[in-house]
């Protein structure tokens, strides 16, 4: 008896458990603490031209300002010039008719062009009439403000009427016509290179865009 228990106790004495050498537990150590270089990434950014600012929210050219820069309107229209527009445009009193030259004032005819252009690139000719975008109105016209004794901003060419049935002179600007979401880019356009359209500055007269202050201001020191 003796015998088979000290067997039994040498048996579990020599055997051997089966452990993780020094060598192996320092391997996976290794392995766990190694960490992954982060991956360079290229990202590039895209350039976005800043919003224009619609309405200005800037007080509109006053009478004053606009002799000191224009000079006094006169009716044979001295300070005037002629561009020829990039297309016709229809006479909104007579659809029959059509323009393809308007008279304006000399220092404002580049930025009629770059408006008329812009306009043009944008939509192209079927969608502009698709749209009354050529229905014109006028621009110079020697004569005082409608129901006012001061002079029209179109007595000095700096101004444009565009579709002025269904953007008249009373209506507010969210019955106007192009208070709508299709016309946004012509008035953006407009804004861009420097007018104002009173539909959106004084709720009222949205066929109406005029030289703003500071686009005159910075013309006249191109004189």
């Amino acid at each position: 008896m003796e015998s088979l228990i000290r067997n039994i106790i040498a048996y579990f004495v020599n055997k051997k458990v089966a452990k993780p050498t020094v060598k192996e537990n320092l391997t996976v150590q290794k392995e766990e603490s190694v960490e992954k270089e982060p991956k360079e990434i290229e990202v590039e950014f895209e350039e976005v031209e800043p919003s224009v600012m619609m309405p200005t929210n800037e007080p509109l050219i006053t009478t004053r300002q606009i002799i000191d820069i224009y000079g006094e309107p006169d009716e044979t229209g001295s300070y005037l010039t002629t561009i020829d527009l990039p297309y016709p445009m229809r006479l909104s009193w007579d659809l029959d008719r059509t323009v393809t030259r308007m008279r304006c004032h000399k220092l404002l005819a580049d930025k009629f062009l770059a408006v008329f252009n812009d306009i043009l690139v944008h939509y192209g000719i079927e969608r502009i009439k698709e749209l009354g975008i050529d229905l014109f109105g006028g621009c110079f016209s020697f004569r005082k403000m409608r129901g006012g004794k001061d002079w029209s901003r179109h007595s000095w060419g700096i101004a444009i009427d565009l579709d002025p049935f269904r953007n008249g002179l009373k209506t507010k600007w969210k019955d106007a016509q192009f208070s709508k979401e299709e016309y946004r880019p012509m008035m953006e356009i407009f804004y861009k290179h420097g007018f104002q359209n009173l539909g959106l500055e004084a709720d009222m007269d949205a066929m109406h865009m005029q030289a703003s202050y500071k686009m005159s201001k910075e013309m006249s020191k191109n004189v």
